[in-house]
């Protein structure tokens, strides 16, 4: 793969660049949202002309303030339920499909009409979760160059039910509903991920690796914590030990795990001075589900669920907490909380597999935990109580070290930036 040139060593020109996104905030559900909005923001503090089409999600009608274009319509046909199937759910469910079809044909009438109108250099694509392809196909039909920011796995999805589905009269249903009729009409020639682990898992399942160029997320410079801050922060020496969980509350991210270290920690290494805070939300039944584990348990005086957060809040909020816990089972692609957590000098215990594992190095800016099993974390989280105060100021400073090399937010925009110029030239 050809190299990626930096922005200041090329003949900059602004450009007019159009993110197409699902969500934009303040409508959200996590931090895949909201770094769409800080990278708009910065491409925009650089000269060029931003220009955000997302969904009316929540909203009735369609709304236009500060360049962002909220008219795409967005749909749940891809739920599945979280008790058994009966017929009304099935018919539910083939209503949405067709309602799916009739946003597409809808989607792609808008995204024209848009890129008629602005005219931009470039079409950036975020996310487009509930809104299937066809404001990609409106880009491509126009003419305009297209560029995929891949922060997860829904191209191979997306893949799977059009190429990969053993059924012929499914991938012709799927076709249909989606607009698309065949996968490699969409243009994935500029695929950028967020992690060495993604690109082996989109290669693994058939696209080239020659489209697939890494440019990680990034933590604002002014965000990093300053060395010389380190000293204010807690020690897991000294009183309570308090640690943080922040993310979605979904089974893939594992809180549940979480909850199941701490009550072994107490319960088989008689550890009681342990809190655990868990922030974020999620559905509903699951969030009932952890909260009947607490009960069962009866960890009341040590688990703590306190909601979603402002994102702005979540900065200080690192700094109070002895260590992140972070045990998700599915392949993270980047882990945008773990580089946060790092940037603010807290400890980082995390599962051992995904894009975390690039930077996160066992026992130097964090720790590893091999498997999702309490017992496992409950292990590693004694390990991490038996680090001395050096050894755990040496842990923070590596991990800031780690984000001032790779991971600063100015320097990832500057390599989308040097990209979208190779490409509109």
């Amino acid at each position: 793969m050809a190299a990626l040139s930096r922005i200041e060593d090329m003949d900059y020109k602004a450009m007019r660049i159009l993110i197409i996104t699902n969500l934009y905030p303040p409508q959200f559900l996590g931090g895949y949202e909201l770094r769409c909005k800080e990278t708009a923001v910065e491409l925009a503090q650089r000269g060029n002309d931003v220009f955000v089409l997302s969904s009316k999600w929540e909203r009735g009608a369609s709304f236009t303030e500060d360049n962002v274009y909220r008219r795409l319509l967005i749909d749940s046909s891809d739920e599945v339920p979280s008790s058994n199937i009966d017929n009304s759910w099935y018919w539910r469910q083939r209503y949405q499909q067709i309602q799916s079809a009739l946003h597409s044909r809808r989607n792609y009438a808008i995204t024209t009409e848009l890129i008629n109108t602005l005219q931009p250099s470039l079409v950036f694509v975020w996310n487009m979760g509930g809104m299937g392809v066809s404001p990609i196909l409106a880009s491509q039909d126009q003419g305009i160059p297209v560029v995929f920011s891949i922060g997860d796995y829904w191209l191979i999805h997306l893949k799977q039910k059009l190429c990969d589905e053993s059924s012929l009269i499914k991938r012709k249903y799927w076709s249909a509903i989606l607009g698309l009729g065949d996968f490699n009409r969409l243009d994935l020639a500029h695929l950028l991920v967020v992690s060495g682990a993604v690109r082996q898992v989109y290669v693994k399942n058939g696209f080239l690796e020659q489209n697939l160029h890494i440019i990680p997320r990034g933590v604002k410079s002014e965000r990093v914590l300053p060395e010389r801050a380190l000293s204010s922060l807690p020690d897991h020496h000294q009183g309570q030990v308090k640690f943080l969980f922040l993310g979605r509350l979904v089974p893939e991210k594992g809180p549940d795990v979480a909850i199941g270290a701490i009550e072994i920690l107490r319960r088989q290494y008689g550890i009681k001075n342990i809190q655990l805070d868990i922030v974020g939300d999620g559905p509903s039944e699951y969030i009932l589900m952890l909260k009947n584990l607490v009960s069962k348990w009866k960890l009341e005086d040590q688990v703590s669920f306190l909601g979603k957060l402002e994102h702005s809040q979540v900065w200080d909020l690192y700094m109070r907490y002895n260590a992140l816990l972070f045990p998700y089972r599915w392949e993270e692609p980047i882990g945008g909380t773990i580089l946060e957590a790092m940037a603010r000098g807290l400890p980082v215990i995390i599962s051992e597999r995904g894009g975390p594992m690039e930077y996160v190095k066992h026992g130097e800016n964090g720790l590893l935990v091999p498997g999702d099993r309490p017992e496992e974390w409950a292990e590693a989280i004694n390990r991490f109580l038996a680090l001395g105060t050096q050894a755990l100021r040496n842990m923070r400073i590596s991990a800031l070290n780690t984000i001032k090399e790779k991971y600063i937010f100015e320097s990832v925009v500057d390599r989308i930036l040097a990209y979208f110029q190779q490409i509109a030239s």
